[in-house]
């Protein structure tokens, strides 16, 4: 039985197009001001509507969800219906985490069941969602590993836990910084 609560999005969020090259991060403390180079890089829209199906289809939280992707110029568009807005979340962060990918938009997407009914804070879970995907994708957060936990409210990032150097710190406010929709970042991490 489908709840009477379906919460459609209509949230287009945006992340510049960042991608890092992998080889060009460095964790020495020998060169504690290089940074992570940014590069774009060209996916054609058929081969990242082919990556973010197949990643999407091998996540357990997400089999059996009725999605639909579509891509244009980069931009992932997500349509469909899933049960729970925490599989929504988990939609964003897999497909953000993608190299190629511009931007998410998941305005088709319904939600059967959601736990939040204020589209600000869907807005907040979103933010955090595609930063944590743009930082899994740059190889700048293991959370496990790291113990970095990030959370957003009314588009203030605070950043908490402890990062391993303070090159990677320097480079996850970066890319956190390239998301138009942050209004400040509240940095609590401690290096080491």
């Amino acid at each position: 039985m489908k709840s009477a609560y379906v919460y459609p999005f209509c949230l287009l969020l945006s992340v510049s197009s960042v991608f890092a090259d992998n080889k060009s991060q460095s964790t020495s403390n020998d060169y504690p001001d290089r940074k992570v180079q940014f590069i774009r890089t060209n996916v054609s829209d058929r081969t990242l509507e082919s990556l973010v199906r197949n990643k999407l289809k091998t996540d357990p939280q997400l089999v059996n969800s009725e999605i639909k992707v579509k891509c244009i110029n980069g931009i992932v568009c997500v349509s469909g219906v899933v049960e729970y807005d925490i599989q929504a979340e988990k939609i964003v962060v897999i497909t953000q985490s993608i190299r190629g990918v511009k931007d998410v938009d998941v305005c088709n997407l319904q939600i059967e069941k959601g736990k939040t009914p204020t589209k600000l804070m869907l807005r907040d879970d979103y933010i955090t969602a595609k930063i944590e995907g743009a930082l899994v994708r740059e190889n700048l957060l293991d959370i496990v590993a790291e113990g970095l936990r990030i959370k957003t409210e009314n588009g203030v990032v605070y950043l908490r836990g402890c990062v391993n150097d303070i090159l990677r710190v320097r480079n996850i406010i970066e890319l956190i910084e390239s998301v138009p929709e942050v209004v400040e970042i509240i940095d609590a991490i401690k290096v080491g």
